[in-house]
């Protein structure tokens, strides 16, 4: 699959002119519970040559393809945009640059983006964030009296990282197993079954369900509640976008 990745990015940078600074895996593989059939999540941040910045015209900063058996779904983001995200408190830049595996990379860059970009992660809006997706997938996926895997994880994900923020006031890890320690101190007795449904994930297809379970809901339900109640008091990132325009100069001017 390795290779196949590489020339997947390889076209795209042919086709569109322009230099792959970070390519990582994104979703369900670089969490920890993929699925059998789970697809492979690129995310990849972009730089053009020089000239194409020097225009008045605003330019697509986005790009996205995928692979015609939907195997390979690929979305990257031109610098400039992943600089402004973080500059507005959004956790993406933070995710991908956490996540276990990289499947191209710059030298340093990595690390001289995640310094640049520290100082404005907001674990006020962070919290504020995994808290949404939390609350709307639980709202839509929890009815009748089957769910499927993936919906749970898809909410206690973010549940965690939000936990995650409150308590440390940084970016929560990509990696799933990482946030389990908070679960383990602070909820042992769902313990079990955590581990039992990331066993049966990762034996089944992305479609497969289970039987409702209400101590798990009502535990995750819970945690929103007292995440809204915290968020209000957590500090906001820097807001002097020095630093973000310093870093985006050098690394376009190469």
């Amino acid at each position: 699959m390795e290779s196949q990745i590489q020339a997947f990015l390889d076209r795209i940078t042919t086709e569109k002119g322009m230099q792959i600074l970070l390519a990582v895996e994104s979703g369900s593989r670089a969490w920890g519970f993929p699925s059998p059939d789970s697809d492979y999540d690129i995310r990849f941040i972009y730089r053009h040559p020089l000239d194409w910045y020097l225009t008045i015209l605003n330019r697509k900063d986005t790009i996205e393809r995928m692979t015609d058996d939907r195997l390979l779904d690929g979305m990257g983001w031109d610098l400039r945009k992943v600089l402004s995200l973080a500059f507005a408190s959004n956790v993406s830049p933070f995710e991908w640059l956490q996540s276990p595996t990289v499947y191209r990379e710059e030298p340093g860059f990595r690390d001289g983006l995640w310094e640049t970009i520290l100082p404005y992660f907001s674990p006020r809006a962070a919290v504020h964030h995994y808290l949404g997706i939390a609350e709307g997938i639980s709202r839509r996926e929890w009815k009748g009296e089957e769910v499927k895997i993936k919906r749970y994880f898809y909410v206690l994900r973010p549940v965690l990282s939000a936990r995650w923020v409150w308590i440390h006031k940084s970016p929560p890890p990509t990696v799933f197993a990482e946030l389990l320690p908070l679960l383990e101190e602070h909820a042992p007795h769902l313990r079990r079954t955590v581990a039992e449904l990331l066993e049966q994930k990762a034996a089944a297809p992305e479609d497969a369900t289970v039987d409702r379970l209400p101590e798990l809901e009502t535990y995750l339900l819970t945690q929103l509640d007292e995440g809204r109640l915290r968020a209000s008091g957590l500090p906001v990132g820097h807001r002097d976008e020095g630093a973000l325009d310093a870093f985006y100069r050098k690394v376009v001017k190469g």
